[in-house]
């Protein structure tokens, strides 16, 4: 569904409802849209990256790759400024990344289990068990694959990606590849950023009638909300 075909229907649900939309309560077109894209982004939101936890949220959008279709990259993640930790790496994207679905990265190891830069799947764990991974003076974990998660970056205001491995790793290359979610492209009419705008949503067309009718919810909602606050003043 193209954006002019959501506006269209975002009209139609609206007249359906009340006459009143027809006329004198009819949005312009960039209230719809702005109603649009408050709903693409609440429906991504709510629908996939709501679950309480990190490895839930992973789980989630694993599974559901075929809805988010053309928000789903492989991207080369290089890395960061700092470490946060001893026997960690962080890495960080070009992208406005939402979620990280998996990671992967050449890395060596030498006790108890062998192997030389082989690439490896690392795996999901929540901010909250950093603690257990952390090599410290009274801590020497034996982790056979490294561990990731995501930290947000202050600085740039995105999110990186934390890899933590044990004493007896190495990680042996600064980069990584990992699939993404990232943040969709605005909804317009007409694009004038390529990068930045879409004139059809990138989630799987059968959703797109679902947005629509979220937007039409939302835009509805604060209809009523300000309504009543104009009842109230009033008074």
């Amino acid at each position: 569904m193209t954006t002019f075909e959501m506006q269209q229907l975002f009209e139609t649900l609206l007249q359906t409802s009340s006459v009143l939309y027809n006329d004198s309560e009819k949005p312009d077109t960039d209230v719809i849209f702005r109603y649009l894209n408050e709903a693409q982004i609440k429906y991504i939101r709510d629908k996939y990256l709501s679950a309480p936890t990190f490895y839930e949220r992973t789980r989630v959008v694993g599974n559901a790759l075929n809805d988010l279709k053309e928000l789903v990259y492989i991207e080369t993640l290089t890395n960061s400024v700092s470490n946060y930790y001893q026997y960690s790496i962080t890495l960080t994207s070009s992208k406005d990344v939402w979620h990280y679905i998996s990671i992967s990265c050449r890395a060596s190891r030498n006790y108890p289990q062998f192997f030389e830069d082989v690439n490896l799947d690392f795996l999901p764990i929540e901010a909250e068990e950093i603690n257990k991974y952390l090599t410290t003076p009274i801590n020497k974990p034996i982790i056979y694959v490294p561990v990731y998660t995501q930290v947000y970056n202050t600085s740039s205001s995105k999110l990186d990606v934390l890899i933590i491995h044990d004493s007896y790793s190495i990680i042996t290359s600064d980069v990584a590849q990992a699939h993404v979610i990232v943040k969709p492209k605005t909804l317009v009419l007409d694009i004038l950023d390529a990068n930045t705008e879409t004139t059809t949503c990138q989630l799987a067309s059968y959703l797109h009638e679902d947005i629509v009718k979220l937007a039409v919810a939302l835009f509805e909602e604060q209809k009523y909300k300000l309504a009543g606050k104009s009842k109230e003043d009033n008074k």
